[in-house]
């Protein structure tokens, strides 16, 4: 998985990612949902996103907790960020329909 060119900020191999514990181990999913169904324009897609909050527990113990704004402002914002840097690295792959985009942490 080598082509991001030198410019491009991440150069990694999955290998590298699992050897740093940069993948989650678990992921909660939930049903799919029409993106109108949670706001009705960009703008307010992405104040909800920023907005929502989440808290990671373990056996049922809260850990940690935090909302969407601790992702770059918005999720919605860290994905723009993505895509812009990846459409820089010469012959990376773009996004496809149904592709997992998370975090790493």
């Amino acid at each position: 998985m080598k082509w991001c060119n030198p410019t491009c900020p991440w150069r990694f191999l999955p290998s590298d990612t699992v050897a740093d514990g940069g993948l989650q181990r678990a992921t909660a999913r939930w049903p799919r949902r029409p993106v109108q169904s949670v706001a009705s324009g960009a703008q307010k897609l992405d104040a909800a996103l920023a907005h929502a909050s989440v808290v990671l527990s373990c056996d049922g113990k809260p850990m940690e907790s935090g909302t969407g704004t601790n992702v770059l402002g918005s999720p919605l914002q860290a994905l723009r960020h993505f895509v812009q840097t990846l459409r820089a690295c010469e012959g990376a792959p773009q996004i496809q329909a149904g592709d997992v985009i998370t975090t790493g942490t």
